[in-house]
């Protein structure tokens, strides 16, 4: 294990996306550059919410999300692994792949050479209405009106209708185009008649929508409704051939076959980051894969009452010897 310098100012990296070889490597080189003073600040590992550095994958769903919702990362400076032929986003940093010692070296002074931005008070929080459609997309299983259609604008680039009673939802695009939307998105809700869904749109199962409303919120927080210390157990195995999920989901699962006490519990057990782990845990419980439970109460102890004695040695020899006491 690597010993990081340690110093009372420091700044932080983080990733998101990265392939695991590529993840491994990064903390390596970082740790050993540090360790070697071969830049001028001590760098440590820690979320992306607090990072002074981002290092995503920009083709990786979470990365996208994170890219639109960039004043969740208030202090970060996000930098692309590509190719030396790919051109990174608009506002990052570009890391050639395969990870060399030197092109990190050269990313992180430029990090340094930037001011540290103050962290505001606030940072963006989920809008009430991404919250109203995971709350919709919660209790969905009720209705049972087969006519009744949600229409919800404000999706990117198409309209979204849900039919509740057929557990389908149709919009036109990728559902992958879905994660591009930000989580502060201004939607609107509205309940029509089936015939308002466009003709040449197709059905698709509920439960893609379900999981990707739910993993994108847990970037940022756990659903309102779901708390950190609750027991946490799966009473069905996700869907994954038609969920968009990568290996660590798969992962999580299979710690989940039993139950584990907590978000922490599982977040240390996982060893991941916390907002894949509130993604995962949200998109079971909208899908209903998840079976939580409510943090079991402190046993009280008994005050005062009094175990019985078992007999004595003496007295057991008695009864065993047939002896009995008039």
């Amino acid at each position: 294990a690597l010993i990081w310098r340690h110093s009372v100012v420091a700044f932080g990296i983080a990733q998101i996306g990265l392939a695991e070889i590529d993840d491994r490597r990064l903390r390596m080189i970082v740790g050993m550059v540090t360790i070697a003073g071969s830049v001028s600040k001590d760098w440590r590992l820690c979320s992306a919410a607090e990072a002074d550095l981002v290092v995503i994958n920009p083709d990786h769903h979470e990365a996208k999300v994170a890219l639109n919702n960039r004043a969740a990362f208030p202090q970060a400076i996000f930098a692309a692994l590509m190719s030396a032929a790919e051109q990174a986003p608009e506002d990052c940093l570009k890391l050639s792949w395969p990870i060399r010692t030197e092109g990190v070296i050269e990313m992180l002074k430029r990090v340094e050479a930037k001011p540290k931005a103050a962290v505001p008070a606030t940072t963006l929080a989920v809008q009430g209405d991404m919250l109203r459609l995971a709350s919709i997309l919660r209790t969905i299983g009720h209705e049972r009106d087969a006519d009744l259609v949600w229409r919800i604008k404000g999706a990117p680039d198409k309209t979204l209708y849900i039919a509740p009673a057929a557990r389908k939802f149709f919009y036109e695009p990728a559902l992958a185009r879905l994660r591009t939307m930000r989580l502060d998105a201004e939607l609107t809700f509205e309940t029509v008649m089936k015939e308002s869904i466009p003709e040449g749109l197709s059905p698709r199962p509920l439960v893609g929508l379900q999981w990707v409303a739910g993993d994108m919120i847990g970037s940022l927080r756990l659903l309102p409704w779901l708390k950190p210390d609750m027991s946490l157990r799966l009473k069905s195995w996700p869907n994954f051939p038609v969920l968009h999920h990568d290996a660590r989901h798969r992962r999580i699962a299979a710690l989940l076959a039993r139950k584990v006490n907590g978000l922490a519990e599982l977040t240390q057990l996982a060893r991941t980051d916390a907002a894949t782990v509130r993604g995962f845990v949200n998109a079971c419980n909208l899908c209903g894969y998840l079976s939580p439970q409510a943090a079991p109460a402190p046993a009280k102890k008994a005050v005062g009452a009094r175990q019985p004695s078992s007999p004595s040695l003496f007295k057991r020899l008695r009864s065993a010897l047939g002896i009995v006491e008039h």
